[in-house]
């Protein structure tokens, strides 16, 4: 899984890179919205000696996608499912019973949500679910590949 780029500065040691926006993105902690929306700017480490201008190719860990897939899909899902299971056992009233399953699966869902973003606070600032650069190709035509 890889997106191209172009480094277009430096901020705090870091690169930025300029990629487009992909219908598959979301919005996340590591990204920052250009003035075109149809961009978007990552602040990553060097993979070594870079220009403004290089061409990037960036990858990020099939088993960190499939970690973000489960905190961003699952915990939401499964906050609901525990949610409505919760409601629907703490009634015996056949009447109530719909309303209270109910209520809990949106309990549940709250709850999951807020620990999906709760895990996006912790672990996105050091940089878990950041893309690698993988592969430089310089504004001369020269490549680059990272070990």
């Amino acid at each position: 899984m890889g997106e191209e780029g172009k480094i277009i500065g430096w901020a705090g040691g870091k690169i930025l890179v300029e990629i487009p926006r992909t219908a598959s993105c979301s919005h996340c902690r590591i990204c920052r919205q250009g003035e075109d929306q149809s961009k978007m700017i990552l602040e990553l480490d060097p993979p070594g000696v870079v220009d403004i201008g290089d061409r990037v190719h960036l990858e990020l860990e099939g088993k960190r996608v499939l970690e973000a897939a489960g905190i961003v899909y699952g915990l939401p899902i499964l906050g609901i499912v525990g949610g409505a299971l919760l409601g629907s056992a703490l009634t015996a009233e056949a009447g109530s019973r719909e309303v209270l399953t109910l209520i809990g699966s949106g309990i549940g869902l709250v709850v999951g949500l807020g620990v999906a973003r709760l895990l996006d606070r912790i672990w996105g600032g050091k940089g878990r679910f950041e893309p690698r650069v993988v592969r430089v190709r310089r504004e001369s035509g020269d490549e680059k590949v990272e070990d």
